[in-house]
Order: structure tokens, then C-alpha cells, then sequence
């Protein structure tokens, strides 16, 4: 469950000329109502001033009551004031009810209450599996309180993503407890670092934080929920029914206690959409190539042009592999089996591993936590022992060695190895050459740039794929140019890279003197900020890259170059972090490389000081210019 706010007016319903809460909440403080800012986050738009969850989990199902207040402190904030309450509508896993929701402003020196009516709150469904409850605030203004409760109900129990105390609003005060009325033993799974501090030593059913920032300072994570405090409920065991009439408690049954449990579970309900045979017949259509990995390849380019993942994440199998063949669709579980029931049938090994993705959260891996994995891919395995990481559901022809960066997020397990097997999987490094060439006459700069890249330096949802040219480099000599030439994007199976060229031109002013030629990393280097005190948890980047980029300008008889003092220069604190610049000028002609490499996307905690040093220096030397000056 999420909540999200966009701003949305509609005409009021209802008002009444006294404050007053809707019912179940905390009266409202002097102090709440006079606020105007979060002593704890200045910058805040708008805070939650309070909130309250309860849980109660029976033995076949549970229900989640909340209650929140939100305060709007700036025009900006009044973005907050439309709630989305998102939940897992399919089979109907997840429901919403008792919703009811108010706005109270200040006018005339009196409290006034605006209810949303029932007509305001609309009901969307999002896709196959999900829907949204949208709640349309009236006649909000900057010192509004917006007060709304709802009720969800649930009856996935195994896992239950309980209650966040961090938003993207700061929060004065959160507090979240805990029932199980029913026969279920749960664990408390406590995730940030102030509900560890405070409760991992302690047993409780009721938790509370207060002045809690929101988490937009959380920097350089793969997913913020991560390190953002909340509280998760596992199923642990059940008490069963053989206790004795003459007062013997009953029996208490464990859940799933080991990972062999884990892969037996997985394995057995997912044996029954089998049917080799079938999907046999179909790999007899699929060509074998000169080599595996040519026969690994006509199978990608098979499934890519036959399938279509329905965009659901799952690690158990929907439909029978007949009717996933018929109907040419499934989740990423049922793509993920029959790819490697085609390699199979193509004498291919391929082991299956479930992964968390990023989306998800962070594996919990000292206890085998079912409802943790969100996802199933292949790691394909050839006889010349090169592997390759495969997600089926969204497969590349052109690149099917940088599967989704959502499947990357530190570890999977692998289901196929008797072995209980963890694998630490990265992606793959990406890289980028750029040439950039100028010349300068007639009172106009000519630039020549040519592009080449692979891996996640490409962007799949680029609307206009030519931008691509302008996503990571800024043109050394900044102008606009007009295009008088270019290469559309295309992909160069020989090389295995991404190409694009362009030529332009731009007009210069006769009056002026002198022309800049500034570092085409400047802008990206410069958005990395490390401001934190105490790191705790990992730092994660995208993916680790590598820059390489050769600028040349030919400069004309009139112009004299100028030179920034000292300009080759190396920052290498290791093997994984390398910032190399370098010049020279002969003949007229002035040659500048740059280099760029970050080696690996995930450091450890400790080296957050490294990380600052390091594109600290870079980000100072990305100053250097050079000048082209009129003589």
C-alpha cells in the first residue's frame, strides 16, 4: 500500500462553523493548528501532523484502520491534498471501505469543516491487479488540515506489509498496533534505523516515532522503503486444532522453516502448469544455431516475437504452459518457466532464481520469507561456462546481457541446486564513447558528434530516441545548432552498441571575444551530492559505467588558445572509482579525452567518504576551461 498527493478542487459539499474531528481522531493541539513550519525540515510543503494504524489479524483475514492529518503549509503543498490509496484489487486480495475524509480551514477567526462527499471518491483500476481509491479534497488553502480514515482489508497473511512510519511528507508523530485475535504467530520484521534502535531488543505490539523527516534525503538507494522506517508482519506458525479437551494447549505448527521447504513449496505447486511435450513441439520451430549461444540467441528472438509479459510480477505460475503457448501471454513467473522449459528441450541448462526486485525491497535472507520474493528469472548456463542473467519477461534481441535493472537488487536464490545457493548478482558495466569535433570559420562553429553506447546508457521509454544524444553530455561549446545532418539511433550488431550522429552548425556574434570550451561531464558530475553525517546502509547507483569522450577543435589563424593551468589530471582512490582528464594542442588543433569510471554500483557504507572525495575532486576539476580568444 502506497499514498500519493496531486492536487485536485472541487465545489464543497458540506461545512459546518466549528472545528471539529472526525470521529476516532485525537483532538486537534493550539500548537498544530498555529503551525506554519516543521522545525525538523524547514523546507517542508506540507506535514503529517499525526497518525494512527491499527492491525487486527484473524485467522482468515485482517483489516488495517488509519487515520492521518495533514497540514498544508505553502501553495506548493496544496499538491498534497489529493490522497491515492493504492491496493491489490485482484481475486479481491485487498479491499478499501469505510473511507470518510474533511477538510477544516481557519476563516472569520472560526474553524470551519468541509466533508468530501461519497461522489468525490472514485475507484480506478490501474491494471489487471491493482486499483486506487482517489479522494478529492474541497476548498484547500494553505493552513488547510485535511483529517481522512479508511479501512483496508487483507487476506494475504503470510507476509503483510504492515506500516510505514516515514513518508514523503515529514511526520510529527506516528503510531502503529498490532493484534492477532486469531490461531496465527506472527514476527516482527523491523526495517530503518530508529525502530531498530528503539524496539529490536524489546517485545511489543504497539510502536511509536515522532519528528520523523520525510525521505526524500535518502540518497543512492535502489529502493527508499529500504532504510525507511517501517514495520513488516511475518507468519511464523499456527496453533493447531490436537490440543486436548482436559485443557493441553494445542499443537503449534511452523510455516516454512528452511529453504529447502522454500524450493519444495515453489516447485511442487508450480509442477502441476507443466507440459514438456508441448512446449517441446514448439522448440522444434526454434533453429538450432553453429553454437550455444547462437541457439540461445534464436530462442531470444523466438520469445520476443511470440510473447508478451502482462506486467504482473510473480515467483508461482498462473496458467498452464498450453494455454501460455495459445494465448502468447503470461506473468513473469509462467515467461520465466517456459523459457527454461524451451532451453530445455534445446539440451540448454538453465537454473531459476527468485529475486526480490528493487520495486520490492531488500531480501531478508537469515529466514526463509516466501512472500519476499516478488520475481523469477534465468541464469543461463553454457558448456563453455559463460553465463548469462535472463529475465524472459522483458528479453532484448539487441542486448540480452542487461536484463532489467529492477531484477538487481544484491541477491537471488537459486530453486534448481540442492544446495541452499545465494548469489550476489550486479549488472553489467555500461559504456559510452563520444566524439565531438569543432571547427571554426567564416563566423560560424561547425560540431560534429558521434555517439556510441550500450547497455543502460540506453533508454527504452525515450519517446524520441535521438534525445538520447542529450541525456548524459553537455556540447563542449554551447550553443544551438542547427541540424544539418544526423544519424537516426540504430543498433550495430557488429560492434553490439548503440550509434547516433549529428551535425550542425551555429552562427557567431562577430562581436564576440572569446568562446568557452567547458567539460561535457560538468553537468552530470555535478548532480552527485554527498551531504550525509553517518552512512549506515549501502550505497547504490544505477548501474556502474564508463565514460570515454574525445573532444577536438580546430582552431582558426585569428583565435589564440587559452589554457587552464595544470590541466592534466588523475583521481584514482581505487581500482573502482577513476576520473582521468588530459590535452593537447599541436598544429593548430586542440584534443581533450576525458575519462570516467565507476566500476561497480554498490559500495559498502564505509566508503560514502570515498565516494564524497572522490566526485568532490572531480566536480572541482570539471571548472577547467579552456578559451578561444579573438586576437
Amino acid at each position: 500500500m502506497k499514498f500519493k498527493f496531486t492536487l485536485l478542487f472541487c465545489f464543497l459539499s458540506f461545512y459546518s462553523f466549528s472545528q471539529k474531528s472526525l470521529s476516532g481522531f485525537v483532538k486537534l493541539t493550539q500548537e498544530q493548528l498555529k503551525l506554519t513550519n516543521v522545525s525538523f525540515e524547514k523546507d517542508a510543503d506540507a506535514v503529517i501532523l499525526d497518525e494512527e494504524g491499527y492491525i487486527n489479524i484473524t485467522g482468515k483475514d485482517y483489516y488495517i484502520d488509519v487515520k492521518r492529518r495533514v497540514k498544508i503549509l505553502t501553495e506548493k503543498g496544496k499538491q498534497q491534498a489529493n490522497i491515492e490509496i493504492d491496493y491489490f484489487s485482484d481475486n479481491n486480495l485487498q479491499n478499501i471501505s469505510n473511507i470518510k475524509g474533511q477538510t477544516i480551514n481557519e476563516e472569520h477567526g472560526q474553524f470551519v469543516n468541509y466533508s468530501i462527499d461519497d461522489k468525490e471518491i472514485f475507484t480506478i483500476k490501474t491494471n489487471q491487479y491493482y486499483s486506487v481509491k482517489r479522494l478529492t479534497f474541497p476548498n484547500v488553502k494553505v493552513g488547510s488540515i485535511i483529517e481522512y480514515q479508511y479501512r483496508m482489508i487483507g487476506n494475504h497473511l503470510y507476509l503483510i506489509d504492515a506500516w510505514d512510519f516515514q513518508h514523503e511528507l515529514p511526520t510529527m508523530k506516528s503510531f502503529f498496533k498490532a493484534e492477532v485475535t486469531g490461531y496465527l504467530d506472527y514476527t516482527n520484521l523491523l526495517v530503518g534505523k530508529r525502530m531498530f534502535e528503539k524496539y529490536s531488543k524489546v517485545s511489543k505490539n504497539e510502536w511509536v516515532l515522532i519528528n520523523i523527516p520525510s525521505y526524500k534525503d535518502i540518497k543512492y538507494v535502489n529502493n527508499i522503503k529500504d532504510n525507511s522506517e517501517r514495520i513488516r508482519l511475518q507468519l511464523k506458525g499456527y496453533y493447531g486444532n490436537s490440543g486436548s479437551v482436559f485443557g493441553n494447549d494445542p499443537e503449534y505448527k511452523t510455516t516454512i522453516q528452511t529453504w529447502k521447504d522454500l524450493k519444495k513449496e515453489i516447485t511442487t505447486a508450480n509442477n502441476n502448469f507443466l507440459n514438456e511435450g508441448y512446449v517441446s513441439k514448439i522448440a522444434e520451430q526454434i533453429p538450432n544455431g553453429k553454437s550455444e549461444l547462437e541457439t540461445l540467441k534464436n530462442v531470444i528472438t523466438y520469445f520476443n516475437s511470440n510473447f508478451k509479459w502482462n506486467r504482473f510480477r510473480a515467483i508461482f505460475l498462473r496458467d498452464t504452459q498450453k494455454n501460455v503457448i495459445d494465448n502468447k501471454t503470461g506473468n513473469l513467473a509462467d515467461l520465466n518457466k517456459l523459457f527454461q522449459t524451451i532451453l530445455k528441450a534445446k539440451n540448454i541448462k538453465s537454473d531459476l532464481l527468485l529475486v526480490s526486485t528493487r520495486t520490492n525491497g531488500k531480501l531478508i535472507t537469515n529466514f526463509p520469507y516466501l512472500n519476499q520474493f516478488d520475481a523469477m528469472v534465468n541464469l543461463v548456463k553454457l558448456k563453455d561456462n559463460t553465463t548469462y542473467l535472463i529475465n524472459a519477461a522483458t528479453i532484448s534481441d539487441d542486448q540480452f546481457i542487461y536484463p532489467s535493472l529492477n531484477i538487481f537488487n544484491d541477491y537471488a536464490f537459486n530453486i534448481d541446486e540442492k544446495e541452499d545457493i545465494f548469489l550476489d548478482i550486479k549488472p553489467t558495466i555500461s559504456l559510452y564513447e563520444s566524439d565531438i569535433t569543432y571547427k571554426i570559420q567564416n563566423n560560424s562553429i561547425s560540431q560534429n558528434r558521434k555517439e556510441m553506447f550500450n547497455g543502460y546508457f540506453y533508454n527504452e521509454y525515450l519517446e524520441d530516441k535521438n534525445e538520447l544524444i542529450n541525456q548524459y553530455l553537455t556540447p563542449p561549446i554551447s550553443r544551438f545548432y542547427d541540424d544539418q545532418n544526423k544519424m537516426d539511433l540504430l543498433f550495430d550488431k557488429t560492434d553490439e552498441k548503440y550509434k547516433i550522429m549529428k551535425i550542425g552548425k551555429a552562427n557567431l556574434d562577430k562581436t564576440e571575444s572569446f568562446i568557452p570550451i567547458e567539460n561535457p561531464l560538468k553537468k552530470y558530475l555535478t548532480a552527485y551530492t554527498f551531504e550525509e553525517k553517518d552512512r549506515k546502509f549501502p550505497i547504490e547507483f544505477n548501474f556502474p559505467y564508463y565514460f570515454t569522450i574525445n573532444v577536438k577543435v580546430v582552431i582558426p589563424e585569428d583565435y589564440e588558445l587559452v589554457s587552464p593551468s595544470n590541466f592534466t589530471n588523475t583521481i584514482k582512490p581505487n581500482e573502482n572509482l577513476v576520473y582521468y582528464q588530459n590535452s593537447v594542442y599541436k598544429n593548430g588543433t586542440l584534443n581533450i579525452i576525458y575519462q570516467l569510471l565507476v566500476n561497480k554500483s554498490v559500495f559498502d557504507a564505509k566508503d560514502y567518504n570515498v565516494l564524497k572525495s572522490f566526485f568532490e575532486s572531480t566536480q572541482k576539476l570539471t571548472e577547467d576551461q579552456f578559451i578561444l580568444k579573438k586576437k
